[in-house]
């Protein structure tokens, strides 16, 4: 016999028949293998009262009881997404409650779709946290799209972000790629690791002045190719990177020839590779590929302000691309603590960069 849909049992000594159980009885009338009889409800299989015409064909009994455990599971269910992981017996326990009264897992699953993405962005946050993205937490978040149906659209954002947490941590823990421009000549045992076009921006009384080039960075040196002349300088000269916009990256150098803004295509990610082709040159400590950085916020830390934030931007209120930003700075003295810890959406973070 094919399986039974949930309430449906079979009758000992009766093949081909089964009975309904609603959770406080058994429904006197038998129905076949299949659940319902022609023009029944589709659950208890008793007949309709009435004709429906569209939705669900259950009796009148079926659809209260249905609605009161939807309002049950999406309490519970939601609970669980907002203060723990949806997986295990006590979430097995959740949905095969609801089974019991009829619920069909996709229905019950479909009912709670809000609280699951936002499930995700808390997943997100948390992995990207620390700087590293591992192939564990990849996996993790896939298992999870799949087993709270998660809408495509909805998964594939939240994905991508979290790919791109993966590269930024990968780059920031030393590895840099290995490029080899055909048009760029090198020292033979020079290494070139980034390449791109950008506007170099000079700020006069007249208004901005854009100077296009190159920003080539290899392990000795970072150039700007211009046909104004441009510049190069050693890693030792280079202070600081910092993406101040989507598109903006600004460098503080020892020197003033150099310092100051440059347009390019992905401001975070030029200034993840400047900063750490400049510490490496340095000689400063890089944490091992795939390892954690030292500085890491504990897990009950990143808790604690997920609650206290609500899940929210504290500036603009957005509840996804979050990031868990030192009031103040690490590199200031800050303290990776709940009190220094706030939550800011991408772009407020990154406004708050360009202000510091």
């Amino acid at each position: 016999m094919a399986t039974m849909p949930p309430g449906w049992y079979e009758v000992p000594g009766r093949p081909g028949v089964i009975l309904w159980w609603d959770g406080l009885r058994w429904h006197e009338k038998a129905s076949d293998p299949n659940g319902t009889a022609p023009g029944g409800c589709e659950l208890c299989g008793q007949p309709l009262g009435m004709r429906r015409l569209a939705g669900n064909r259950r009796c009148g009994d079926c659809r209260r009881r249905v609605t009161e455990a939807l309002k049950e599971f999406r309490h519970d269910a939601t609970y669980v997404l907002h203060q723990g992981m949806p997986e295990g017996p006590h979430w097995d326990g959740i949905l095969g409650k609801a089974a019991s009264c009829g619920v069909p897992p996709a229905e019950a699953l479909l009912s709670i779709t809000d609280a699951s993405v936002r499930f995700l962005d808390r997943l997100v946050t948390f992995a990207a946290a620390d700087g590293v993205v591992s192939n564990q937490e990849i996996q993790q978040f896939d298992r999870f799209v799949h087993s709270l149906m998660i809408p495509p659209q909805a998964a594939a954002s939240r994905r991508q972000w979290l790919d791109r947490q993966r590269v930024l941590g990968t780059v920031r823990s030393g590895v840099l790629p290995r490029l080899r421009p055909a048009d760029l000549y090198l020292d033979i045992d020079e290494t070139c690791h980034f390449d791109t076009m950008v506007q170099s921006v000079r700020w006069l009384k007249a208004g901005p002045v854009k100077d296009p080039g190159r920003l080539v960075a290899t392990d000795k040196k970072l150039r700007f190719l211009s046909g104004r002349g441009g510049w190069e300088t050693n890693w030792s000269k280079i202070m600081q990177a910092t993406a101040r916009s989507a598109d903006t990256v600004h460098l503080q150098m020892t020197q003033i020839k150099g310092t100051g803004e440059y347009l390019v295509g992905d401001a975070e990610y030029t200034a993840a590779l400047i900063e750490t082709a400049a510490r490496i040159s340095r000689r400063q400590i890089l944490s091992a590929p795939g390892q954690r950085d030292t500085r890491a916020i504990p897990q009950h830390i990143k808790s604690a302000v997920w609650n206290r934030d609500r899940g929210r931007c504290v500036e603009c209120a957005a509840e996804a691309y979050l990031e868990f930003d030192h009031v103040i700075p690490l590199s200031k003295g800050g303290a990776t603590s709940e009190g220094n810890l706030q939550l800011l959406c991408r772009r407020c973070n990154l406004n708050k960069g360009a202000r510091i």
